[in-house]
């Protein structure tokens, strides 16, 4: 029975530390907006709620800590319950810089990087990327489909901050691409899912959401 207990104490030991490994997101709500003709895609309605209320709430059960990462006045954040907002360290650098800030305020941990134009977020998808990124040993984890691969539903490792650094220092033009051409990537094959739909114009969002 003693051999018995010490197995169920190391079992829940290890369940313990799956579960918290990736307890970090971070929602990446900048950029210039400006095939949005300025409109901010955050703050765009959908179904009662702003998209980032929206991705606050279907988050919220899943990370203990959500970050979110924007160069806009933080006071405009005010209203949300989150662990942080940080700005970029090298603004006008694109998305690459947001998940360098992503990751230099997420306590050496992992973080999942979301876009802020994800409205359909699907639980069930988020843990399927949890677990395979625990069961393997990468730098990054990103889903790809046959229309392309998703770099902001995506998860990334320690490991990606001086690699993401050195090329936002190095480049005047950087893609996250370039980042995981050095790191190693696990692509995550599978079909397209619903909750890759995002938007990049006021007419995208509109007969989307008509739809």
């Amino acid at each position: 029975m003693r051999y018995c207990y010490t197995i169920i104490i190391l079992i829940n030991e290890i369940n313990f530390l799956y579960c918290s490994m990736i307890s970090t997101a971070a929602i990446l709500a900048g950029g210039k907006n400006i095939r949005m003709d300025g409109q901010k895609k955050y703050l765009m309605p959908f179904q009662g709620q702003t998209l980032l209320t929206r991705m606050i709430t279907k988050l919220s059960p899943l990370f203990s800590d959500i970050i979110i990462v924007s160069n806009d006045d933080p006071s405009m954040f005010a209203e949300y319950s989150v662990s942080s907002i940080v700005a970029d360290f090298y603004p006008g650098k694109g998305p690459l810089a947001g998940i360098h800030a992503a990751l230099c305020n997420a306590n050496d941990r992992p973080v999942f990087v979301f876009a802020c134009d994800y409205p359909m977020l699907d639980a069930s998808l988020i843990q399927s990327q949890c677990d395979a990124f625990v069961m393997k040993s990468m730098d990054a984890l990103v889903p790809r489909h046959p229309q392309g691969f998703e770099p902001l539903h995506a998860i990334y490792s320690q490991a990606c901050t001086e690699v993401a650094n050195q090329l936002l220092t190095e480049r005047p033009n950087v893609r996250i691409l370039d980042m995981l051409n050095i790191v190693r990537t696990q692509y995550l094959d599978m079909v397209y899912q619903s909750a890759f739909n995002n938007f990049n114009t006021p007419e995208d969002f509109l007969n989307w959401e008509q739809s």
